[in-house]
């Protein structure tokens, strides 16, 4: 035992003073060091006369409040609750993580006081809004210090705080860290074990969504899973040889599925099954003695029910859908845009300040996973027509326009027909070119984000309106994205249209190449060699584009010419390809793969020459013609399914050449 009078007692658990680890949550858990453990936190005058501790009493303050916590002894709130209340313990400038304030924060989630709950999260919030405001540019992993310590807080209203936690961050990779930190906070909640989850997710069948999403999900549904697979475990129990060994496999079966089965195990001991308290414990963090018998377990129980009771029922009501989950989604997103955009204004961005500048620079924020959700379209159809209705979210120009915005990118992403009308709409509305305009809403302007989400639609009926904005709107930035759109929709009917559109917009080649390669799913062989010092790219189908490297227009010409020569070029390229491969003997898997790679590289030009080989009777002509059309028929068909398919959906797949005596 640790004499907890002298001061001393840290060398025996710091590395370099001693042989222990300072880090062993048993070591300094003695309630008699609680004394102590305050006099280093508070930093009181005698708490040690050796000088070395005096040279490092932060790091002793530091863990003393961490070892506070392990001693679960409630005389350590006080103090540090006054730690972490005190913004001198903050330490701005240096990085949160190791600042007195948030070893306090750790101290207080090993405590378990559900008392610290409302604090941590007052503080929580107060970084979530400097950094909105631009005070904490720079992000700092300092929410797991805040979310982990909640975790380890056994009460309701920090499962509730996890679930609907929305923060703030200006990039996506730390939004993706944010998920896995939600991730594991809810493991930790639940000690659930992760594979336990995601085997839950892989029965249901559930679509990409953010994590705290799918927890939300497993809220609605987790009560009947837990139940149904406590009773397959207990059954199989049940029905063989009962010895150790078995009941072994029951408890490790039993404990991945966390606290929601404790009341189920509490039933079981009721019924006289003590040999489950060895479970309970085990859940519990070992709350309940090792020898504890049925009444002392039950009584436990009984004063402590509401600290590992899952509050399921606040989210299997009937009216919940995944309608506020879009919204949820939908907010966490905007806040974060208009965090950045704002934060830029107020530290004068560059391209705001430029005012010679014309046009915003080339970039869009991202898709939000989750918005796609069938169950979500009616609530983004409304937001698109009416804008959100979040009544703790002011209503300003930039949180209705993002909102909108990206309810638009949701609705396209989903491929709901219902939302076709309104994002084709959505091409007409104010683009912010006007002289005195927005910049930043003329960065993220309604027609350009309504272009973006028609082109995830895969229907040829988007061209033409897409063209039609072309015609009209001199936003640089709606233009570009909706030629982009042109080319993932993939109509062959754009190609001419396209290469028209380059002899009058020089700044649209880059996106009108990019549009053509995407619809035809060409690679055309290409060589480089020096001439006269400067080199020269070479394409030997067609010669006639040699042309100095750099030149914009080089990939437009040999569009030029391809789509002159009238679907020449692709019966040459599929004849030699296919004499090649019917001179193979002894095909091997590597061969199949190649032939289908030399097919791809004609593009969808090949198909009208597959098309007739497959009517010939050559089945191995089948799967490459399916990967021409992005799987579009199903993965086998057999050659009556794959003609009959060919019959109707063959205008959508071939090139109206100038000479057309291929169709």
């Amino acid at each position: 035992m640790i004499d907890a009078e002298s001061p001393d007692y840290f060398y025996t658990g710091w590395g370099g003073r001693g042989s222990g680890d300072f880090r062993d949550p048993y070591r300094f858990t003695d309630p008699a060091l609680v004394p102590l453990l305050i006099a280093t936190l508070e930093n009181r005058p005698g708490w040690t006369q050796d000088p070395y501790l005096v040279k490092c009493q932060k790091i002793a303050r530091c863990y003393a409040a961490v070892w506070l916590g392990r001693t679960k002894d409630p005389r350590a709130l006080e103090p540090l609750m006054a730690i972490l209340k005190d913004p001198a313990n903050s330490e701005e400038g240096t990085d949160p993580r190791m600042s007195l304030r948030s070893f306090a924060i750790k101290g207080l989630g090993c405590l378990g006081h559900p008392a610290a709950i409302d604090p941590i999260i007052q503080e929580l919030n107060r970084d979530t809004e400097f950094r909105l405001r631009g005070i904490l540019p720079k992000v700092y992993q300092s929410e797991t210090t805040y979310l982990m310590a909640l975790a380890g807080i056994r009460d309701p209203r920090s499962l509730r705080f996890l679930l609907e936690y929305l923060t703030v961050f200006p990039g996506e990779s730390e939004q993706r860290n944010l998920d896995f930190l939600i991730h594991s906070c809810m493991c930790m909640y639940m000690r659930i074990h992760s594979r336990e989850f995601y085997a839950y997710l892989k029965k249901q069948r559930l679509p990409e969504l953010p994590t705290r999403a799918l927890w939300r999900h497993w809220m609605k549904e987790g009560r009947s899973y837990t139940r149904k697979c406590f009773e397959e475990e207990w059954q199989q129990l049940q029905s063989g040889e009962p010895d150790s060994n078995a009941y072994g496999g029951f408890a490790m079966g039993i404990e991945r599925l966390g606290i929601p089965v404790l009341p189920l195990l509490i039933d079981k001991i009721r019924d006289g099954k003590t040999e489950l308290i060895r479970t309970v414990r085990s859940l519990t963090n070992e709350e309940i003695p090792s020898n504890a018998t049925k009444e002392q377990c039950l009584d436990w129980w009984q004063q402590n029910w509401t600290r590992w009771t899952v509050p399921f029922e606040e989210y299997e009501r009937n009216d919940w859908n995944p309608g506020p989950l879009a919204s949820d989604i939908l907010r966490q997103a905007v806040l974060q845009t208009v965090g950045r955009e704002e934060y830029e204004r107020q530290n004068l961005h560059p391209y705001i300040r430029n005012e010679s500048e014309k046009t915003p620079p080339y970039w869009a924020f991202g898709r939000i996973p989750g918005l796609q959700h069938p169950d979500g379209v009616e609530y983004l159809l409304s937001v698109l027509e009416h804008g959100p209705d979040w009544k703790d979210v002011p209503q300003n120009d930039l949180v209705r326009h993002f909102a909108r915005c990206y309810a638009a990118l949701g609705l396209g992403e989903s491929g709901d027909p219902q939302a076709f009308g309104p994002l084709v709409k959505g091409l007409d509305e104010n683009d912010y070119t006007e002289i005195g305009s927005d910049p930043v809403l003329g960065k993220y302007c309604m027609p350009r984000y309504a272009g973006i989400a028609l082109g995830d639609f895969d229907d040829p009926g988007a061209v033409k309106p897409l063209f039609a904005i072309l015609e009209k709107s001199v936003n640089p930035l709606v233009c570009r994205d909706c030629i982009v759109s042109i080319g993932y929709i993939g109509d062959p009917r754009a190609i001419e249209p396209l290469l028209r559109l380059t002899t009058d917009h020089e700044d649209w080649i880059a996106p009108i190449t990019e549009a053509l390669f995407r619809i035809t799913r060409i690679q055309f062989e290409v060589q480089s060699y020096q001439k006269d010092g400067q080199w020269i790219t070479s394409y030997p189908d067609f010669p006639q584009c040699d042309i100095q490297k750099g030149d914009a227009r080089q990939k437009v010409r040999v569009f030029e010419e391809w789509f002159r020569d009238g679907g020449k070029w692709a019966e040459t390229k599929s004849k030699a390809i296919y004499t090649e491969w019917k001179q193979i003997q002894n095909v091997t898997p590597s061969d199949h793969e190649t032939i289908q790679k030399r097919f791809g590289s004609v593009g969808i030009a090949a198909l009208p020459f597959l098309v007739e080989k497959i009517r010939s009777g050559d089945q191995d002509m089948i799967h490459i013609a399916r990967s021409l059309v992005r799987g579009d028929i199903d993965q086998y068909p057999s050659q009556e399914i794959f003609l009959e398919w060919w019959e109707k959906n063959q205008q959508r797949w071939l090139i109206p050449y100038p000479d057309s005596r291929l169709r």
